[in-house]
């Protein structure tokens, strides 16, 4: 997107990866990416025990390896990761599983929690929706 005044100078610019994608699941449980049969190869993905410490150089390092190993799927869970996880997931073709932070746990189901919840799902949706 670019923003221009009367004078057609830049005001501000901004440019986003967007992608239409189809996931299909057939009756036999074949699963069919924009028509094409994909099995997904995955594993969970910590990029470190301290999630602060997760960087671009990290993550390419292990996608890297995971290409390697004929990894096409990536699950992260727990927690979301730093944006440029994600972006670097797209341009290297891995499908992504986010698992909503809260999971797992003993929560129970009421408004209190549902309420605390909702806005973590809206941040996090937000941030990973495309």
């Amino acid at each position: 997107m670019r923003v221009t005044a009367a004078t057609d100078s830049v005001q501000d610019e901004k440019t986003e990866t967007f992608g239409i994608r189809e996931l299909k699941l057939d009756e036999k449980g074949h699963w069919y990416l924009n028509g094409k049969r994909v099995f997904a190869r995955g594993m969970r993905y910590h990029s470190s025990i301290w999630l602060g410490k997760g960087n671009e150089g990290l993550f390419k390092q292990d996608l890297g390896r995971m290409k390697e190993m004929h990894i096409n799927a990536v699950r992260i869970g727990s927690h979301v990761e730093k944006p440029r996880l994600y972006e670097l997931c797209d341009e290297m073709g891995f499908m992504v599983w986010q698992v909503f932070p809260l999971h797992w746990g003993n929560y129970a189901d009421t408004d209190d929690v549902i309420e605390r919840a909702a806005p973590m799902m809206e941040e996090m949706v937000r941030m990973l929706y495309n």
